[in-house]
């Protein structure tokens, strides 16, 4: 069985795909600690995530830096590393990204992936456009100074031979950190009012479609950039209301989403995944199916298995 060593474990898109692909892969769950801060008594120390726990099926490992994490790729020496950095967060996500910090951890896990021979994948996201235009392509031009630097981040994964996936997850969180459909569902779900948009739209895809593309991805070898986006665009304004929806909740309970006023032209991060469709035979589930799925795994034992269960992290070995 072909071992994948997956970073980024304590984010959404990172603890589902390892729990995903540890049906099929011997998997490496490499968890991160924090940055170290900038002032203070811990000034240069990394942060350790205490919130965070082991993965069904998956071999946990925490890392300081990149550099742990490029010695035990060397250790392990897997068949394909996984890269799902802060690169990862959707567009949708108001998490902020360390450009230098995440140029030299790409950097030196793209090297160290190729110096073992394994395929690498880096997982980017959606937020790399900015322009009002429907389903953007791998190629479409994306002009903002963040879309700037993510493309030079994307860049040091292809010239090292790697595949970029640019995705929109739709993941329930782990380790703490949660994505922006939670929040709704959790929101939803404790009457608790809160802001969408009615102009912001995007295409999100269950991470478990995702690694079905990547499965076939990494089958073929593919190199380069390709989209891995859901079937659909939709607001989030419109995925408030579906999630509200197949919650079986009240009509009243909408009422609880605040419309936040749209400044300009429409945000459109959709992706066209037309080219992984052509080149994998790769379909991802329809929208309404996506929405309800995801609901489903609050009880089907996916929610369980990212937020209840507990056993040791290893510290990584020295190569």
């Amino acid at each position: 069985m072909a071992t994948v060593l997956i970073t980024g474990a304590q984010r959404p898109i990172g603890a589902n795909l390892a729990v995903t692909l540890a049906t099929a892969f011997d998997v490496v769950a490499v968890f991160e600690d924090g940055p170290a801060p900038r002032s203070g008594r811990n000034k240069g120390k990394s942060q350790p995530n205490s919130a965070l726990r082991s993965l069904p099926g998956c071999q946990a490992v925490r890392v300081a830096n990149a550099a742990e994490t490029s010695d035990l790729i060397h250790g392990v020496e897997p068949q394909a590393v996984i890269c799902c950095n802060s690169i990862s967060h959707s567009a949708w996500s108001q998490s902020r990204i360390d450009p230098n910090r995440e140029s030299v951890a790409i950097c030196a896990l793209a090297q160290a992936a190729c110096r073992v021979e394994a395929h690498f994948t880096l997982v980017s996201s959606d937020a790399i456009f900015d322009r009002p235009q429907v389903f953007h392509a791998e190629d479409s031009p994306a002009r903002s100074a963040d879309a700037m630097w993510m493309q030079s981040l994307e860049s040091a994964a292809t010239e090292w031979g790697g595949l970029v996936l640019r995705t929109h997850p739709l993941a329930w969180g782990f380790g703490g950190e949660s994505s922006f459909c939670e929040h709704m569902e959790t929101s939803l779900a404790n009457r608790t009012a809160f802001a969408v948009s009615p102009a912001r739209y995007a295409t999100p895809v269950l991470v478990d479609d995702f690694a079905e593309g990547w499965v076939r991805a990494y089958d073929a070898g593919l190199r380069g950039t390709l989209h891995l986006g859901g079937a659909e665009r939709v607001s989030q304004l419109r995925l408030a209301r579906m999630l509200a929806n197949e919650m079986d909740e009240s009509a009243a309970l909408k009422k609880l989403i605040a419309l936040t006023a749209p400044s300009g032209e429409p945000r459109e991060t959709s992706l066209c995944s037309r080219a992984a469709r052509k080149l994998l035979g790769w379909q991802p589930s329809s929208l309404a199916d996506t929405v309800q799925e995801f609901v489903a795994q609050k009880t089907n034992g996916r929610w369980d298995a990212l937020g209840r269960t507990a056993s040791p992290l290893l510290q990584p070995q020295a190569a």
